[in-house]
C-alpha cells in the first residue's frame, strides 16, 4: 500500500512487536513505513477499538480473518472489506501472485497506473536475476529458520520458497506441502543444509545478531555445512512474505550465495 502511494489511506498497523516495525527492501517504502501508526499488537487489538479506528478496509493474512480475529461476520456487518493478499497463501508460487496484489489493489484503490509501474519496475529487477541465475543446475540447500528453540519453525513452500528457488536455492524442506512447519533437529541434521537464512521480525541488527548466536549455540547442528562454514544471514520477514521488496530481496539473496555472478 505505501509502495502505492496509500500511506494516507493507512489508519494504521497491528504487529506482532509493537516495539518494532519492519522494513522493506523496495526503494522510497522504508520511510513511509516508519511514519505509520501501530495500533498495537494483533492478539489484544479488539473488535471495538477497530471499530473506533474507523477502519473499513482491513489487510492481512487468511488467519487475521478467523473466529480468533476479525471473522467474516463482523466485517461484513460493520462494512469493512476484508483483503487476505494472494501472496501470502500457501499455494503462491512465484512473483505473479505479488503482482496479482498490486493489480488488484490498483483497481480497488484508483491507481492502476502506480500498479503498473511497480510491477514492471519488480520484473526489471526479475529479469537481471534470471540472467545472473542462467545455467545453475544444483541450488544451494537452504534452512529458514523463523523461531523456535525445542524445535524450528521454517518455511517449507509458498512465496518463501519460490523466493529461494528465484535465488538459486532450495528449502531442505521443500518436499512438505505446506508453508511453513515445525521440524526437528535431527531432520535438519540429516538434510544438512549449505546456508541458513533468518527471518528477521523487526529488522535490527541487534535481533539478527541473537538469532544466529543462538543457532551457534546448539550443539545438535554443529556439524552441519551451514554452521561450519559460517553461511548464515538474515533477511526482511516482510518481504519474504511477499511484498513491496520481495524482487529487490531475491536479488539480494542470490548475490549473497552468488556473489561471482552479480
Amino acid at each position: 500500500l505505501c509502495d502505492l502511494g496509500l500511506e494516507d489511506r493507512i489508519v494504521g498497523v497491528l504487529t506482532g512487536r509493537p516495539e518494532s516495525w519492519n522494513t522493506s527492501y523496495a526503494p522510497g517504502v522504508n520511510a513511509k513505513l516508519e511514519k505509520l501508526k501501530v495500533l498495537g499488537k494483533a492478539d489484544s487489538y479488539s473488535k471495538e477499538m477497530m471499530l473506533a479506528d474507523e477502519c473499513d478496509f482491513l489487510i492481512g493474512w487468511d488467519s487475521t480473518f478467523s473466529d480468533k480475529r476479525y471473522d467474516v461476520d463482523f466485517c461484513q456487518s460493520n462494512n469493512i472489506i476484508m483483503y487476505p493478499p494472494y501472496c501470502t497463501y500457501d499455494a503462491a508460487d512465484s512473483m505473479d501472485d505479488i503482482y496479482k496484489d498490486y493489480e488488484t489493489l490498483g483497481k480497488i484503490f484508483g491507481v492502476e497506473d502506480v500498479a503498473a509501474e511497480k510491477i514492471a519496475a519488480m520484473k526489471t529487477v526479475m529479469a537481471e536475476v534470471e540472467k545472473a541465475m542462467a545455467g545453475i543446475e544444483e541450488p544451494i540447500t537452504i534452512l529458514n529458520y523463523d523461531s523456535g528453540t525445542d524445535d524450528v519453525f521454517t518455511a517449507c513452500q509458498g512465496m518463501p520458497g519460490a523466493i529461494f528457488k528465484y535465488a538459486g536455492g532450495i528449502s531442505i524442506f521443500d518436499d512438505i506441502q505446506k508453508g511453513w512447519a515445525r521440524v526437528s533437529w535431527e531432520e535438519i541434521v540429516d538434510r544438512n543444509p549449505s546456508c541458513i537464512i533468518i527471518n528477521n521480525y523487526s529488522g535490527s541488527e541487534e535481533e539478527a545478531k541473537e538469532s544466529k548466536d543462538f543457532l551457534l549455540s546448539v550443539d545438535a547442528i554443529k556439524g552441519i555445512d551451514a554452521i561450519k562454514n559460517d553461511n548464515i544471514f538474515a533477511v526482511n520477514l516482510d518481504d519474504m512474505e511477499g511484498s513491496a521488496g520481495t524482487a529487490y530481496l531475491i536479488k539480494e539473496i542470490a548475490a549473497t550465495l552468488y556473489p561471482d555472478r552479480f
